[in-house]
Order: C-alpha cells, then structure tokens, then sequence
C-alpha cells in the first residue's frame, strides 16, 4: 500500500509503501457502480444518497460510475 518508488506526485500521507494484510472477508465488484444502479439502491432505500449530488442527479450520467 502506498506509492511506488520514484512517484514524483506521492502525498506525504502514502508513504512509505508497506504490506497490509486483510483480516477480514469482503466483496468486491467486478465492475463499477453506477449511477443508475446506485439510484436504484437509493430509492429501494437500501443506501443513502451521496453527499454531493451533482452527478447523481445529471440522468444523462446514468451510466457513469458513482462518486461520493
């Protein structure tokens, strides 16, 4: 985890790289959310809605992946 040396844009808070172990087990997509799902997660009211929603909103952004 962390940057790889010589990463000239590195923030002070990636370095140095270093191993992490994962203790626990998680799920992980094989591809991105996007807007139109998570609205549609939203509306189930299974998730909230982001804190910034400006793409979220923007329907011609269905397809986009979600942020926030």
């Amino acid at each position: 985890m962390g940057c790889t040396s010589g990463d000239a844009d590195c923030p002070d808070d990636e370095k140095p790289p270093h191993r992490v172990t994962l203790t626990k087990s998680f799920e992980m997509a094989a591809t991105e959310t996007t807007n139109g799902q998570y609205r549609a997660c939203v509306d189930a009211g299974a998730c909230a809605p982001p804190s910034d929603r400006t793409a979220f909103d923007d329907t011609s952004r269905n397809g986009h992946p979600v942020v926030y």
